[in-house]
């Protein structure tokens, strides 16, 4: 009897040739194997070269690869062959957003809504191409959107984190990161998520926890690695002040300006409510310390990182 291995490579050799490589394609591109899903794209796109899905196939690879210009070469020869697809649309709305033609973008996006009106991916890209172009309260509702879709989809709960993080709304950030995280706990996106809203919440050793797993589970992504190393600075001791300092003012109209006239008027009133001298001298003397402090901060960090560089060895931690 054929081992099962070798009944499955007779099966696949049997098939359609444009059968067999379309469904090796589009495994590979869905483990981001992207050169791979290219080679099978395109051997299967010379045995069926009208072939719609294998066009996908090609155009998503591409893409992945980050290759702009053979990509949209792909898409528009997938586009002529499937002109009312959606998947076709959605995936040139992304290649014109990469190249920077929003205008356009949001029209291919608006065209697969059209057909497409409860498909919960088209409003992600919506909401994506929107957060891009700086749009964030659209973003939100073409997020929620997609989520009433579909619930379980964890990237977009954490693209709402990330949002309602840029909008300086930390609770409500952290609430849709750990739903993410809920959904799929192994997902970075949603660590990420929930990393940056830790950050403005006052809890950079949790956000940096959380940062680390996002780059456990997705090694070499810049941007976590970026936000790890921001949150790990936080975290040193030598600037711990200077962050809670810098949330606090955040926080508070006028900021520092505002702080030095609520330390005026204090300082003048003073007398008047009978409290000594030398209390008020001592406040005063603290308060000129503080302020050197953070005029240093980050001086004394640079210093200190070279004595205690971070460590980003995931395997370590």
């Amino acid at each position: 009897m054929a081992e099962p291995t070798s009944q499955r490579a007779f099966a696949e050799r049997s098939e359609d040739p444009a059968e067999n490589a379309l469904r090796l394609a589009s495994r590979y591109n869905d483990v981001q194997r992207c050169e791979l899903a290219e080679r099978e794209a395109l051997r299967g796109l010379a045995a069926a070269p009208e072939n719609a899905d294998l066009q996908f196939e090609l155009a998503r690879s591409l893409f992945g690869r980050q290759q702009w210009r053979r990509a949209d070469k792909a898409a528009e020869r997938l586009l002529a062959l499937a002109p009312e697809w959606p998947a076709a649309l959605n995936l040139m709305c992304l290649l014109r957003a990469q190249q920077g033609s929003y205008g356009e973008a949001e029209r291919l996006i608006l065209d697969a809504l059209r057909i497409a009106p409860e498909s919960a991916a088209l409003y992600e890209t919506y909401g994506d191409l929107m957060r891009k172009t700086g749009h964030e309260a659209k973003a939100v509702r073409l997020y929620e959107r997609a989520r009433a879709i579909d619930p379980t989809d964890v990237d977009v709960h954490a693209k709402l984190a990330l949002v309602e993080s840029s909008r300086r709304r930390a609770g409500v950030a952290e609430k849709h990161a750990r739903s993410g995280l809920a959904c799929d706990p192994e997902e970075s996106l949603a660590h990420a998520a929930l990393g940056t809203a830790m950050l403005q919440r006052g809890r950079p050793y949790a956000a940096r926890r959380h940062l680390r797993e996002a780059l456990r589970l997705e090694p070499g992504n810049e941007s976590y690695e970026e936000a790890w190393l921001e949150a790990d600075r936080y975290c040193r001791l030598v600037y711990l002040p200077m962050y809670y300092w810098c949330l606090l003012l955040s926080r508070i109209p006028g900021k520092q300006f505002m702080v030095w006239g609520i330390v005026m008027v204090l300082v003048a009133l003073a007398g008047s409510l009978g409290v000594p001298p030398g209390v008020t001298g001592t406040f005063m003397l603290a308060y000129i310390a503080f302020c050197l402090y953070t005029w240093l901060a980050s001086l004394i960090l640079r210093l200190w990182l070279r004595l205690r560089p971070p460590n980003l060895d995931i395997e370590e931690a």
